[in-house]
């Protein structure tokens, strides 16, 4: 019996110690994590990472979003481009993007020029819309092809959330990495089923928590456009939007507009600052493009934002009004001859490059598209490298 006895003690002994070495490897396991990140990294599987970027049609609010650098001798260079959307710099691929402003300020028209630049990229286009903005005929004359692009009417939140879902988990289940973008102009139109208060931010909330992973996997740009609302706040610093601060905490990127000053191509260039004139007939309007919030790039950045009546963005003007500011980099000097049909062309704008060359005014365009591309792409690069060193032409 007492044999037996100590076997029985002696068995009791090996479980307990096999029950915890059990609960051991158990505890084990809760405080490591299933896969390391570094494996994940390795692999390639996670999709919070900017692999690519897509240009907004306009290369100075290009370069207030940011894009890839290296820093070489302490200088900041941008990555050259090499014809891939890795090294182009704009609206990161995979994110959420907010562009809010008052009315008439071109957020619609920023966001023809968007779908525009993403149908150049082969990529397709879902807008949808809450109020009568989008026209058209201006659509095709930006360059942007209507007839490719799906629209859809919807008047809840609940609705348009549902849609945006749809969409994301098509293209996930369809394994297709080619970019695509999806519009909502504007969420501020839009309203929630619930009329109970505060509904309406609860409903944003919950249908951002839903489609912020699956923007990222579905390798798509989602553009919610938004309108400010007068604040009697004067320690608000940002500009009040409907829906609490639901948008602009899941949005990577958030442009203002600001402005609807008029102004004429001419005054433009030959009074360099002075770009505004009520003498003549408009051209344009030309709102501020603020970068308020940005994780992908320093943020706080600005520039002015030349938006013609008719064909949209104006990248040209843009370029020279953001480089104008610095003497060093762009100055104007009278015609050298003061024969009439010189005269009638403008000032003399002088590249200071390695090479220094210029130009005149009325043939500003044809020669930094045609006659010097070099040019262009001097200028593309000197506002990148100010715009990450965070120059402000709006203050200077």
């Amino acid at each position: 019996m007492a044999k037996k006895k100590k076997a029985a003690k002696k068995t009791t002994k090996k479980s307990t110690k096999k029950k915890a070495k059990k609960k051991a490897k158990k505890k084990a396991k809760a405080r490591t994590p299933a896969v390391s990140p570094v494996g994940i990294l390795g692999t390639g599987k996670l999709y919070s990472p900017v692999r690519e970027r897509i240009s907004c049609g306009s290369a100075v609010v290009d370069a207030i979003m940011g894009g890839p650098v290296d820093i070489i001798d302490g200088d900041v260079v941008p990555k050259k481009s090499d014809g891939t959307r890795a090294t182009e710099w704009g609206m990161p691929v995979g994110r959420i993007l907010e562009v809010v402003g008052g009315y008439s300020t071109g957020k619609s028209t920023f966001l023809e020029n968007v779908a525009k630049s993403v149908q150049s990229h082969g990529g397709a286009v879902y807008m949808g819309i809450t109020e009568a903005t989008l026209d058209p005929d201006r659509m095709v004359r930006i360059g942007c092809d209507p007839e490719r692009i799906r629209f859809k009417e919807f008047e809840w939140i609940e609705d348009g959330f549902e849609w945006v879902e749809l969409i994301l988990n098509e293209r996930i289940k369809e394994r297709n990495r080619t970019p695509i973008l999806i519009t909502w102009d504007t969420i501020g139109a839009s309203h929630s089923k619930d009329d109970r208060p505060g509904s309406g931010s609860r409903t944003v909330r919950e249908g951002l928590r839903k489609i912020t992973n699956l923007v990222a996997q579905a390798n798509a740009i989602m553009v919610f456009i938004n309108q400010t609302s007068a604040t009697f706040d004067r320690f608000e610093t940002e500009p009040a939007t409907p829906f609490g601060q639901g948008i602009r905490f899941h949005a990577s990127i958030r442009l203002e507009f600001r402005g609807q000053k008029k102004f004429t191509e001419v005054d433009g260039v030959q009074k360099g600052k002075q770009v505004f004139s009520e003498t003549k007939a408009s051209y344009g309007i030309l709102p501020v493009a603020a970068n308020r919030k940005n994780k992908t790039f320093p943020p706080f950045r600005r520039c002015r934002m030349p938006l013609n009546f008719l064909d949209g963005l104006d990248d040209d003007l843009g370029l020279y009004m953001y480089l104008s500011q610095r003497k060093k980099y762009i100055g104007l000097a009278d015609p050298v001859a003061k024969r009439g049909d010189v005269m009638d062309q403008g000032k003399l704008i002088v590249f200071k490059m390695p090479e220094e060359c210029s130009c005149y005014w009325n043939d500003y365009r044809n020669f930094i598209n045609n006659t010097r591309p070099d040019v262009k792409e001097w200028m593309i690069e000197q506002c990148r490298k100010l715009a990450y060193n965070g120059f402000d032409p709006i203050a200077s």
